[in-house]
């Protein structure tokens, strides 16, 4: 969970909730997302990519609210940048991640450290290096 408060802690019950079903992983889909359209339509857009290339059917890979079991990240490699694509990460490793809608709201704290430019060509670059 990102420390800027546009998710809801509660909302990790939620995903707890999910986590009962005896899965590897829950990450949130952020519904009626409050951000910008200059942040919501890059989104859209590099999920879409990012399916189109990985193929790994991750609805909102930018929804940092996620629920994983400890043993299971102990076996994931790491890499800079790899929080960008852990579901996809993990779902490539054969492990079961389903999802959870959560509420989102505007930042309350801190600034985007990404803007249009450096978020695309970045996310291009990761896109890339994962497939």
């Amino acid at each position: 969970m990102d420390g800027d408060l546009q998710y809801y802690a509660e909302d990790i019950l939620l995903l707890l909730d999910r986590f009962k079903e005896k899965v590897d992983a829950v990450c949130g889909i952020r519904r009626n997302r409050k951000d910008s359209l200059t942040k919501k339509i890059p989104s859209k857009m590099g999920n879409l990519l990012r399916n189109i290339i990985l193929q790994d059917q991750v609805t909102d890979m930018g929804c940092t609210l996620r629920v994983i079991r400890k043993d299971v990240l102990k076996e994931i490699p790491i890499f800079k940048g790899m929080y960008r694509f852990l579901p996809s990460i993990l779902r490539f490793q054969g492990y079961n991640v389903v999802e959870c809608e959560v509420r989102h709201r505007l930042r309350l704290y801190g600034k985007s450290k990404y803007g249009i430019r450096k978020r695309l060509f970045v996310y291009l670059l990761d896109c890339l290096g994962m497939w």
